[in-house]
């Protein structure tokens, strides 16, 4: 049976397994489990052991002490990990995800997410606008040429295949405004885009593939 330690030994202990780094738990192994005095080594050893392990960044160690400090550490890791699965989301971009339990790291997370947020929409509206610019006339905000034979094609090959089951008709048309050169010569290059502009605004209603092809207007449907 381990002798009783003296009140400067047991402080001696206590100041070792809390401040010592190159601590080891083998220095109380013989400590009874059940005296009060090594029930508590036990727990600080515990304690400490769970600190060292969030210090490290490991999350899913747990402790087994019970008590204020220990239920705090416990607390602290479980946050730890609910903000890690916070991180993940806003990482696959839900920017709703916001902390309210960690103090000013919760206001500079929350900034963070709304900030992001905000540079998605901006981006997703740079991306919008890009893709209209390559796809659409800049001038009649028609489809360009490009893209207008890309979907007249997919719709000549969707009409083909459909046709010996639904008899589907397609019809392409080509627009043209006569002596349309006479309105820029006489009126100025800036009245005869308003009057293509116009132009465009007047294509039929349903579903219809309209494009601006060298000055002219077709469409199919």
């Amino acid at each position: 049976m381990t002798a009783p330690l003296s009140t400067d030994e047991a402080t001696a202990l206590l100041s070792s397994i809390l401040m010592d780094p190159q601590w080891s738990v083998d220095s109380i192994a013989d400590l009874p489990k059940d005296d009060p005095f090594g029930k508590l080594c036990y727990d600080l050893a515990e304690i400490r052991a769970h600190v060292q392990a969030l210090s490290k960044g490991d999350l899913s160690r747990g402790s087994k002490a019970r008590g204020f400090v220990a239920g705090s550490l416990k607390a602290t890791e479980a946050n730890l990990r609910h903000l890690t699965w916070q991180m993940e989301r806003v990482a696959q971009g839900d920017y709703s995800q916001s902390v309210s339990f960690m103090g000013d790291f919760s206001k500079a997370f929350n900034k963070m997410s709304r900030e992001m947020h905000s540079k998605a929409e901006e981006l997703s509206r740079l991306l919008e606008r890009y893709r209209m610019s390559t796809d659409e006339d800049i001038l009649t905000g028609l489809l360009n040429r490009r893209t207008f034979f890309k979907l007249a094609m997919s719709e000549l090959r969707r009409a083909k295949e459909s046709y010996q089951d639904s008899h589907s008709a397609l019809c392409l048309a080509l627009a043209d405004l006569d002596n349309f050169k006479n309105v820029n010569d006489h009126f100025g290059h800036a009245n005869g885009d308003r009057v293509l502009q116009l132009f465009a605004c007047r294509k039929p209603a349903g579903p219809m593939i309209c494009a601006a092809v060298s000055g002219a207007t077709s469409s199919s449907s």
